[in-house]
């Protein structure tokens, strides 16, 4: 199923690394996401559910749709987030140190649990 959810491509990233870049369109899903390989993640569809899982590395988590819920998973790590989009709350383990680098959105929440 998540095949079915995602694009993908390569980039090369600011760092110039070989990066796997998964962009995320459904809409109204609950999936977990579970990547050994450091990614950029783009959420553009909406009214979704998401777990990114404990071992998931990723460059940059861009959340530009709408009414998603993602949840960080404890050893998760994510670099850099931008919220572009509205109404969406991200959950971030405690004490992890991931914060929001841009939100250009509107009521985008993140929460720490």
């Amino acid at each position: 199923m998540l095949g079915d959810l995602l694009g993908g491509g390569r980039t090369g990233g600011d760092t110039g690394e070989n990066l796997t870049r998964l962009t995320i369109t459904a809409t109204g899903v609950t999936q977990t996401i579970d990547r050994r390989d450091r990614y950029d993640l783009t959420v553009s569809g909406s009214d979704n559910v998401l777990t990114i899982g404990e071992d998931n590395d990723i460059r940059k988590l861009l959340v530009s749709g709408d009414r998603n819920t993602i949840t960080v998973g404890q050893r998760a790590r994510v670099e850099t987030l931008e919220l572009t989009g509205f109404n969406n709350l991200v959950r971030v383990p405690a004490g992890s140190g991931i914060t929001i680098a841009r939100d250009t959105g509107a009521d985008n929440t993140l929460e720490s649990y």
